[in-house]
């Protein structure tokens, strides 16, 4: 039921710029133990394509771990198709390792 909501949440938050809920997403991946299900870090990728520093800005608020960027760098991967900007993204991403 959870991959419902996130398949409509990444246009929500990133159209809203709804601080509360992009933490909340990042707060409940942090806190997942790397369970087979990829929507939390597809849709945090998503989000991160469309708003880069953004997401960044509010991952390093909530804590950067390895394991978060991790998760981001899986997430964007997955979803991100190579287009123009795919390298510039790729190194923030990188940068954050």
């Amino acid at each position: 039921k959870f991959d419902i909501i996130l398949n409509v949440a990444s246009d929500y938050i990133t159209k809203t710029k709804d601080k509360e809920l992009l933490r909340t997403l990042i707060e409940t991946i942090k806190l997942d133990t790397g369970s087979a299900d990829e929507m939390p870090s597809w849709t945090l990728g998503a989000i991160f394509i469309k708003q880069p520093d953004w997401t960044i800005e509010e991952m390093k608020y909530v804590g950067l771990t390895k394991d978060l960027v991790d998760r981001l760098d899986f997430g964007f991967e997955n979803v991100v198709s190579k287009s123009d900007n795919y390298s510039e993204l790729k190194n923030k991403i990188d940068i954050l390792k």
